[in-house]
């Protein structure tokens, strides 16, 4: 299960804030190979779930922006993560890892 959260605020207290915030809750598989007789594995995980973003800033008419209104975007979707990498073990329970994807 992946838990991930995001948020930024640019140009704080100034006509042109923004603040974004993305969030997703994920679950999926992983599947794990061991590499020969190393304390290495390789690794692959497929995850699906929800994401939600929200982005709140001035009003845009094309490349002008406009302070005195405010313009917000406030939606859900599904999300899908897919990735690869090494799980190094350090123990049966404790390891290091690094994925990209």
């Amino acid at each position: 299960m992946h838990l991930g959260y995001y948020a930024s605020r640019n140009d704080k207290d100034e006509p042109v804030e923004i603040v974004k915030a993305l969030g997703n809750i994920l679950a999926g598989l992983q599947y794990w190979y061991q590499l020969k007789q190393l304390p290495l594995s390789w690794t692959g995980t497929v995850e699906i779930g929800g994401t939600y973003y929200y982005e709140t800033g001035p009003k845009r008419y094309g490349p002008y922006i406009d302070p005195s209104e405010s313009e917000t975007i406030d939606d859900y979707g599904s999300g899908i993560s897919i990735r690869t990498g090494l799980l190094c073990h350090l123990s049966q329970a404790i390891g290091f890892f690094g994925e990209a994807g």
